[in-house]
């Protein structure tokens, strides 16, 4: 496997986004291509994200989801986009800015 490895600078995030287009390499089986997208959050280390609480996330996607995006940065940008708009993250984001006494 040959992975592609990224920097993506997300607000305040420094991600190292790796990527494979054709994990396990399915084509070769006839069968559609498996990508893998690896999201690792590098500054602050191991910081949670919308999409993962660790820092880490591993995610299989098929290459035909993803055509709608121009390349692998603009569908995870995507993906922590429509994440952060949850309720929890967003609680999760305020608290952090806030100091807390207890």
């Amino acid at each position: 496997m040959a992975y592609q490895t990224h920097l993506l600078h997300w607000h305040d995030y420094k991600l190292e986004i790796r990527f494979e287009p054709n994990f396990f390499n399915m084509t070769r089986l006839g069968l559609k291509s498996l990508a893998h997208i690896e999201v690792r959050t590098l500054e602050p280390v191991k910081a949670a994200l919308p999409i993962t609480e660790t820092g880490y996330r591993s995610h299989f996607i098929t290459l035909e989801d993803m055509q709608p995006y121009e390349d692998v940065l603009a569908f995870v940008t995507a993906w922590l986009k429509h994440a952060a708009e949850s309720a929890e993250w967003k609680e999760q984001a305020q608290n952090s800015r806030q100091m807390s006494l207890f």
